[in-house]
């Protein structure tokens, strides 16, 4: 049975103010989870359990703290304070500022192009070669690197270099998944903020790589923190290929059509707890996010408990639920 959206949206529609409190409570608990996990691991040896052990509970909370980049996104005039602290904290470090994520995401959510050429944050997976599959989750390993790369190097040169800076700004400024993928250039209201935190990042990690180069920062912490940065990236792929049925050849689909197409994971005890690591800050719940995509991540779990209480048993919205990342994933491949 078809989903009466209206009618859903009368059940979740007083969930939809952000608490800024708890972003900045949750996001800055997640941070102090990744670099205790840091912390802990950087003492033991590469080939020892210790320390892909505690790189496991680095990774994972970077992971959820980097994850709220997908929550800027959708309540960036609302969070004003929290977007601040996000980006000095993770977005620079990690160079990863949020413009990168904006327009990008913004064209994933709109009914008229999501699942289309224009759509970066698509790729027809389980119409392609398999290949392409492992070859996304791969690039999770040398993603860190580019990054690196375009804040600390090419970002400068493009300042003195126009060309440079064109190829930048449209194949090197949007977090997505396909190649052909040509990012907008900055409204004249958002330049200030592009410079600041391109300059920000790559201050940031000029510093950084010259006192690694002087010997005054040991190399070892540069390894380590690119082996979580990787770890959390592969862990963001995974759910991402979980987050979609990936099947639309790229025409326009209707509401409907869109969400069959998207995923919310209803796992139970424990494996609800897998899938809260795997797919965090409300990312578990995809198929309802992109329903509503106005419901901040702290109260998906109200909203979905709402629907599931109130919708007829041959709703639509029931079709979406998959009982675990991996059970998801084996359907595209």
């Amino acid at each position: 049975m078809a989903l009466n959206i209206n009618e859903a949206r009368k059940l979740v529609l007083d969930l939809g103010k952000p608490n800024e409190n708890l972003y900045l409570f949750d996001f800055l608990l997640s941070y102090a989870v990744g670099i205790m996990g840091f912390v802990l691991a950087y003492p033991h040896g590469f080939s020892t359990f210790a320390f892909w052990g505690w790189l496991t509970v680095c990774a994972l909370g970077l992971y959820r703290a980097m994850a709220f980049t997908h929550e800027i996104a959708h309540f960036r005039q609302r969070l004003r304070r929290f977007r601040f602290v996000w980006n000095a904290m993770a977005g620079m470090p990690m160079a990863f500022p949020s413009f990168m994520y904006m327009k990008s995401h913004a064209i994933h959510h709109n009914p008229r192009t999501y699942g289309t050429a224009a759509d970066g944050e698509y790729v027809a997976f389980h119409i392609l070669p398999r290949w392409k599959m492992l070859l996304y989750l791969a690039s999770s390993f040398w993603t860190p690197a580019l990054l690196v790369l375009r804040f600390a190097l090419l970002y400068p040169l493009s300042l003195v270099i126009p060309p440079l800076r064109k190829l930048l700004v449209e194949r090197g400024s949007s977090v997505v998944i396909t190649l052909h993928h040509v990012g907008e250039w900055p409204k004249e209201t958002e330049k200030l903020e592009w410079f600041v935190m391109e300059s920000a990042c790559a201050i940031f990690w000029i510093t950084v790589l010259a006192l690694v180069y002087a010997g005054e920062i040991p190399a070892r912490i540069l390894t380590v923190a690119y082996l979580a940065m990787c770890g959390a990236l592969f862990l963001n792929s995974v759910r991402t290929l979980a987050a979609h049925r990936f099947g639309n050849d790229g025409k326009v689909l209707t509401v409907e059509e869109q969400l069959l197409d998207s995923v919310k994971v209803v796992a139970g005890f424990p494996g609800w707890i897998f899938s809260a690591l795997a797919a965090p800050a409300g990312l578990r719940f995809h198929a309802l996010h992109h329903l509503f995509p106005f419901i901040p991540y702290h109260s998906l779990g109200e909203a979905h408990r709402r629907l599931n209480k109130n919708l007829p048993a041959d709703s639509s919205y029931r079709l979406t639920g998959e009982m675990g990342l991996l059970p998801a994933i084996v359907k595209i491949w």
